[in-house]
């Protein structure tokens, strides 16, 4: 099942005998307003060290899983995501060469 979302989601990272485990923070809306937070295992590819409570945009992931003690274990295998600091520092830099841009109007342009 492949999974990408267009909305950030926040990361987190908890160290146990020196190896990082990883977390997703969820949450929903209930019928009476309050929200219900909740955590979903993942893992990222071999070499990937992110800090705790990052933001993150993910571009490509799916479901996965694992079996402990004959239990389905499943977890979010994020192979490729985007920093939500580093997005908005492109698009800062996007929105700066549009404004440096000349905008020329002809009289062809106006509605009138």
């Amino acid at each position: 099942m492949k999974i990408s979302n267009e909305y950030p989601i926040m990361v987190f990272k908890n160290t146990y005998e020196n190896k990082d485990y990883y977390s997703l923070g969820l949450s929903k809306k209930n019928q009476d307003g309050t929200y219900t937070n909740g955590y979903m295992q993942c893992q990222f590819r071999k070499g990937v060290s992110i800090d705790n409570q990052t933001n993150i945009y993910i571009k490509d992931a799916w479901i996965s899983f694992y079996l402990k003690d004959n239990k389905t274990m499943p977890y979010v295998f994020i192979n490729e995501y985007e920093l939500v600091a580093d997005a908005i520092k492109n698009s800062d830099k996007s929105v700066e060469s549009i404004k440096q841009e000349e905008i020329v109007l002809d009289d062809k342009d106006l509605p009138f």
